[in-house]
């Protein structure tokens, strides 16, 4: 059995400068909290991106999203799958959560 742990998107701090805003774009930090590799991927205009972060690892460079835009989300880890929508606004926390 999988240990529960998390997986988060969080806010940069201070990442949104006036040109970000005038773009209606969002930078996010990934962070794997969990004890196993997690591959990501998300869906951008009609085309897959992602990435694979090891256990415990903050991804060194942020990830930039459309604000007010939804995006699918997949996450793998230890043969599991979890999928979930998100919408990253300017004024709210952008934690997500996946728990394996």
């Amino acid at each position: 059995m999988v240990n529960l742990r998390n997986f988060r998107i969080v806010p940069i701090e201070d990442a949104i400068s006036p040109f970000d805003n005038f773009l209606s774009r969002v930078q996010v930090t990934l962070k794997n909290l969990s004890d196993h590799f997690v591959n990501y991927r998300y869906l951008e205009n009609g085309i897959w991106k992602g990435s694979t972060l090891q256990p415990h690892q903050i991804d060194p460079q942020p990830t930039t999203f459309q604000r007010d835009k939804t995006y699918s989300f997949e996450f793998r880890a230890s043969g599991m799958l979890e999928k979930t929508m998100r919408t990253f606004t300017k004024d709210q926390d952008w934690d997500l959560s996946v728990y394996f």
